[in-house]
């Protein structure tokens, strides 16, 4: 397992990280570098030439509750949020009252890294169970991209990542029965979750109800409950106190026809880019 130092400097002091600490990914030193260190973050991240850079980024940490808007349909923002901790979703609330789920996102995830070019939002963003996120003001984005131009290839497989997902939840809600389409989504969070450090015993915490699964898939409740209950019934996986377990990942990715290359190679670039 790989080892990171973490060094804090608030501009005084330096604290010079001697020992280091084992982690199993960029995601996860990029976690504990948000979680530990509140003004300043510095990170040392291997591409394979032992490359290093450090950057200083004003943090402001904030708590949501599940349910909570974090940013509204149509909001001006002047601030990026990194996800530390939870799940949140980004949506669309159509004039009929009835919602679209567009993205989620899981630690490690900016939850709205575009609104540093796109203002207003044409969505909103909500947390999807008790959330922590740091607030990054996008004029110290801007000075950091000043001061590390090449840091911009890291934002755009940021974006790029998203794209990848949004095809992939498109082609699913046009083309997949409702069993495949939750199949589906259950593989793409499981490797998500799985590179955010979130996978433990083969399971993750899944905080979405029927009404959100369905919000994401286009699908009713009554939809989502059967089909629930047939990737049940199948022993492709057991869902209880808002924890997925799933016993065989290959045999819901057969079941899903699902191909994870689209993450793994997007996520394994955005880190490297860096």
């Amino acid at each position: 397992m790989p080892k990171y130092f973490f060094d804090i400097d608030d501009g005084e002091h330096h604290s010079q990280d001697s020992e280091g600490t084992e982690l199993s990914d960029h995601a996860a030193a990029r976690r504990e570098a948000i979680s530990v260190l509140p003004d300043m973050a510095r990170e040392e991240l291997p591409d394979g030439n032992h490359r290093e850079f450090s950057c200083s980024l004003p943090l402001r940490h904030q708590e949501y509750s599940r349910g909570q808007v974090i940013v509204p349909q149509g909001a001006v923002v002047e601030e990026s949020a990194l996800l530390v901790s939870g799940l949140s979703y980004r949506y669309k609330m159509l004039p009929d009252g009835l919602r679209q789920i567009v993205a989620l996102q899981v630690p490690g995830d900016f939850t709205d890294l575009h609104s540093f070019v796109l203002k207003p939002l044409d969505h909103a963003i909500a947390a999807a169970s008790p959330t922590r996120i740091a607030k990054v003001p996008h004029n110290a984005i801007a000075q950091m991209l000043k001061d590390h131009p090449e840091l911009a290839r890291w934002l755009m497989w940021d974006m790029a990542l998203d794209g990848a997902i949004s095809r992939e939840w498109l082609a699913a809600i046009g083309r997949r029965s409702a069993y495949q389409q939750l199949a589906h989504l259950f593989c793409e969070l499981y490797f998500r979750m799985e590179w955010a450090g979130q996978v433990k015993e083969q399971s993750y915490e899944l905080a979405l109800n029927q009404a959100e699964l369905g919000d994401v898939c286009g699908l009713s409740t009554v939809h989502v409950n059967r089909s629930l209950q047939a990737l049940r019934r199948n022993n492709l996986i057991v869902l209880e106190n808002h924890r997925l377990f799933i016993p065989d990942i290959d045999a819901l990715v057969r079941v899903a026809s699902f191909d994870a290359g689209y993450l793994h190679d997007l996520l394994r670039n955005r880190a490297n880019a860096a």
